[in-house]
């Protein structure tokens, strides 16, 4: 059985796994985030960008309840898409 899935992420008695790697293993679960991760003594500092303001507190929560995590400094970007940008313009036709 793989070392990930015997062991929860939240478990304290996790010591095989770095924190890095704990918090790289919870925030995979979200198909959506592809976040940068760096670890210092217990805190986490999440960067990068997501498409809303809810992906960016799921994934602040994600890494808080990872056993080691004292803090965590959320510098994830919010970059909205503009639903009408995937839409084609379509011009009316000048008359001649």
């Amino acid at each position: 059985m793989p070392l990930e899935s015997s062991l929860s992420l939240a478990d304290p008695r996790a010591p095989e796994l770095d924190l890095s790697t704990r918090v790289r293993l919870s925030l995979s679960r979200l198909d959506f985030c592809r976040v940068s991760i760096h670890v210092d003594a217990g805190t986490v500092t999440l960067g990068g960008t997501v498409s809303s303001f809810y992906q960016k507190q799921v994934s602040q929560e994600f890494a808080r309840r990872v056993a080691g995590v004292q803090r965590v400094i959320n510098d994830i970007q919010v970059r909205e898409i503009d639903a009408s940008l995937d839409v084609p313009h379509i011009h009316p036709a000048i008359p001649a």
